[in-house]
């Protein structure tokens, strides 16, 4: 079964090289990145076939000329590269869906400052490699390509944001003891 669905966008990865084998999803099928391939690394592409039981893919832009496989694909890639079930991840790499938080102030958004809090919708691999932020907050951006609600959208390079844990919200000062708990349900 394929991984992909026909009408899907979905990113070329960079780092394919000529003449490797890169296979399907289960890995009972492959095929060779070949050099004509090699114009669309970091473009953004469009399944427009899917060839029966091997999982190939066509892509719109190449007029179905090459077949592509599940991890010539970014989007397949991030999600397969597991261990234990949790996402393993390069120092800054940052996947769509992810909590961030701002870490360095922007100079070019008078509105997004350090602390500010939001999800990982777009990654630019092709041009800056900076990843589009659906920010909590409306700062006044914009759509990040279409990947977010319009307002809510800037796109951060990855070493102005860090991944956000809901803990880091949470004030030393407001932990309750033990003590203070038992008191105030009555049993101190």
């Amino acid at each position: 079964m394929a991984f992909f669905s026909v009408g899907d966008v979905v990113t070329v990865r960079t780092d394919l090289e000529i003449d490797a084998d890169y296979y399907c999803d289960g890995r009972e099928w492959y095929d060779t990145f070949v050099e004509g391939m090699d114009d669309f690394k970091g473009e953004r592409v469009t399944i427009s076939r899917i060839s029966g039981e091997t999982c190939k893919y066509e892509i719109e832009e190449d007029g179905g000329g090459y077949y592509w496989t599940d991890e010539m694909f970014v989007e397949y890639h991030d999600r397969a590269m597991t261990e234990g079930g949790a996402p393993m991840r390069l120092t800054n790499n940052f996947m769509l869906g992810e909590r961030v938080v701002l870490i360095k102030e922007r100079e070019d958004n008078d509105l997004l400052h350090i602390g500010a809090v939001g999800t990982v919708c777009d990654i630019d691999e092709a041009d800056t490699g900076e990843v589009g932020v659906a920010w909590d907050d409306d700062i006044g951006g914009h759509l990040c390509n279409g990947h977010c609600a319009k307002g809510y959208g800037w796109y951060v390079r990855r070493s102005e944001i860090e991944l956000y844990s809901a803990n880091d919200d949470i004030n030393e000062d407001d932990i309750a003891s033990n003590d203070d708990i038992l008191t105030l349900i009555g049993c101190g």
